[in-house]
């Protein structure tokens, strides 16, 4: 019969590992990509006094009504308000695609929370864009869909490459190899 602990590992380095693995179980960690800040934009235009009482009921009628939509379809687009520029809200929320339903659902709550910070409650803003590690969330007095990218707009992909100057170093090795190859394989070969 073999013994149920290998011979490889001490009693030492056994006590070490079931320690360090029920602290982890104790004292999880929070670390959540997913709900992670990126950018957050807060525009300074507020809507004027007798528009804001309107323009904050079509504010948080929109954002109230993403919640549902963002569930079942992994984004929504959404106008509250009667197209009157100063009381009409414009909502856009968007999962990333690889989202489960579960992590869509806590990105949204971040999302709604943190759009807070914008302070169209309290100060009738106007705008506000936020960006997490997986879901986005603008709202505005326009409709935006239309719009161009601005100087307020990130994007977070890395570093700016030539994307075909990589193609064709690549195409050029495939070919190379396969030129190389397939003479010692009766003309057939396969290239990694």
């Amino acid at each position: 019969m073999q013994p149920l602990i290998s011979q490889r590992f001490s009693l030492k380095q056994l006590t070490i590992c079931i320690t360090f693995l029920s602290l982890n179980f104790i004292y999880p960690t929070q670390s959540n990509p997913i709900t992670s800040e990126w950018y957050l934009i807060c525009e300074i235009w507020t809507a004027s006094g007798l528009d804001r009482p309107t323009f904050l009921a079509n504010y948080i009628s929109a954002l109230d009504s993403l919640e549902a939509a963002l569930e079942s379809r992994g984004f929504e687009n959404k106008v509250d308000g009667n197209g009157d520029s100063s009381t009409t809200v414009y909502t856009f929320a968007q999962c990333m695609q690889d989202l489960q339903f579960n992590d869509c659902e806590t990105c949204l709550s971040s999302m709604l929370q943190l759009i807070q910070q914008c302070r169209a409650i309290k100060e009738g803003k106007r705008a506000g864009r936020l960006y997490m590690g997986g879901c986005f969330l603008r709202f505005d007095d326009h409709n935006f869909t239309n719009d161009i990218t601005s100087f307020d707009d990130r994007i977070i992909c890395g570093k700016h490459e030539d994307p075909h100057e990589n193609f064709d170093h690549l195409a050029e090795k495939l070919v190379s190899n396969l030129a190389n190859e397939a003479p010692k394989k009766m003309g057939f070969t396969w290239v990694i």
